[in-house]
């Protein structure tokens, strides 16, 4: 996929974040689309062994030097200058600082390189007694990795603007610990504190708004493969990172949501037409009708989901609901039409066809005017979700009368059931063993049926025939009526 030039505030960055698991949302309901639940600590995390402060380094210089398929795959975003993958590690930048650092003033075998050790860092805090008052440390202070970057950030407690503070302080956090927090003389700021959490950041091409959920979903999880095979080699203090995107416009998040949704719009279609087929074999009492209405309504919203790629959309937001009305809108045509054959008196499929289009023909047409009068006005609105509505409408209702009344009367002229054919009574009646010859009985409320014996008024020997009376009972009883009926002139 190409991609054009964009500011780096429209693209997307993928950050690798260290010291955090997945928010509680335990105490949210699911309806509470504001509520971000409770920051759950990963308490591994830890920098200061000199083994994961390497591997942090090792990880940045990895980013920096993918490989052109790997940054096609992960779809990272290189310096128009330099080429370089654009990288933002906070790692990086520490290790210059103390690279550069200036010793004047210090002994001459100081060593304060980086990867900071608790040997280096009472050095330094030793060799500034202004700043770090050693004597009031804890004996089991521990916090040497978060002092050195302190002092990196702080420019050495200078005063002095940093622009690396600036650059880092929404993917650096700290707090307090109970022990080991200090501080910096003459009190004006702190050392020793606890590292919460650290993050890379990754700059990407993904543009916001223009990437789907289907091309998206496969970026994602190639980023996940990527970072977790990296965190696989590192040292167990930093091995639970995770990549994600939380810089503002959270893109992970809404593929996820456009997935959802789509997957969610998909199978309403599947499930409507599912619904439908039972409800209008039993509407019509004729499963032929039934199935040609059905397949009416699969066709309908099959060229109405073809518009979408047609049109250059992608199966976002609002066309995933639009596409949850196509069935309620497609199906309203051809029900009514298979209602109309189906109530029609006659028995041939030609005289059905000619009351069907005679009686609700007219009605169907006026209706689907309407309609797509109205839809017509959308086509031009300014507002996306109603132009696109305006076309969903337009196209539901223009399908929905090519195949009603152009490819389902044309079928029902062609294979239309006549007489009982398909017809849900007759199966019933084959259930309860009633034949064709049977008639009602008139002296049971309705509830029986026999054989016509007798062209005369029924007797008080006339058998009426419960409807879960089985077949060879009814022509036992049958049999014994004509055996006892009186002859006539008797």
């Amino acid at each position: 996929m190409a991609f054009t030039s964009s500011s780096s505030a429209e693209a997307s960055n993928v950050n690798i974040v260290w010291g955090l698991q997945n928010q509680d949302l335990s105490s949210c309901h699911h309806t509470d689309y504001e509520c971000i639940g409770k920051t759950v600590w990963d308490n591994s995390f830890d920098l200061n062994p000199t083994p994961s402060q390497k591997a942090l380094k090792d990880f940045c210089a990895r980013l920096r030097n993918l490989t052109e398929e790997e940054s096609d795959r992960l779809h990272v975003r290189r310096d128009i200058v330099t080429g370089e993958v654009e990288v933002k590690c906070f790692i990086d930048d520490m290790y210059n600082f103390y690279d550069n650092l200036n010793l004047t003033g210090y002994p001459n075998d100081i060593d304060l390189s980086m990867p900071l050790s608790e040997r280096k860092m009472l050095s330094l805090m030793e060799n500034n007694p202004a700043i770090f008052d050693t004597s009031q440390l804890h004996e089991t202070f521990y916090r040497y990795f978060e002092t050195g970057l302190g002092f990196w950030l702080s420019m050495g407690y200078t005063g002095m603007a940093n622009a690396d503070n600036e650059a880092y302080q929404d993917v650096i956090g700290e707090e307090q610990d109970r022990w080991d927090t200090q501080t910096i003389l003459p009190g004006t700021d702190e050392f020793g504190t606890k590292l919460r959490y650290a993050a890379f950041s990754v700059k990407t091409n993904l543009l916001l708004g223009t990437l789907g959920y289907e091309e998206g979903i496969g970026i994602v999880n190639a980023w996940e493969d990527f970072v977790n095979a990296e965190m696989a080699k590192m040292p167990p203090s930093v091995s639970n990172g995770f990549q994600c995107t939380c810089d503002g416009f959270n893109l992970w998040h809404w593929l996820k949501v456009q997935k959802s949704l789509a997957d969610s719009a998909v199978r309403g279609v599947i499930f409507g037409i599912a619904f439908a087929f039972p409800l209008l074999v039993i509407a019509t009492s004729n499963i032929i009708l039934g199935t040609l209405a059905t397949i009416s309504i699969a066709l309908t919203t099959g060229c109405v989901i073809g518009v979408i790629p047609l049109a250059g959309w992608k199966l976002g937001l609002l066309e995933s609901l639009n596409l949850s009305l196509i069935v309620g809108l497609a199906v309203d045509y051809v029900v009514h039409l298979a209602e109309g054959y189906h109530l029609s008196k006659k028995e041939d499929r030609l005289g059905r066809l000619n009351d069907m289009l005679e009686h609700v023909g007219v009605s169907i047409v006026s209706g689907a005017a309407t309609t797509l009068g109205a839809s017509a006005f959308m086509l031009f609105a300014k507002i996306l979700f109603f132009m696109q509505f305006g076309i969903f409408m337009f196209c539901t209702i223009g399908f929905s009368m090519l195949f009603s009344l152009g490819l389902f009367t044309t079928v029902l002229g062609l294979i239309g059931p006549e007489g009982q054919t398909g017809s849900l009574v007759a199966i019933y009646h084959w259930i309860i063993g009633r034949n064709k010859c049977d008639v009602d009985c008139t002296t049971c409320e309705g509830k029986g049926f026999h054989s016509p014996i007798t062209q005369r008024k029924p007797s008080l020997h006339s058998i009426a025939v419960s409807p879960f009376t089985t077949p060879v009972r009814q022509r036992i009883l049958a049999t014994k009526s004509t055996q006892i009926s009186p002859e006539p002139g008797m």
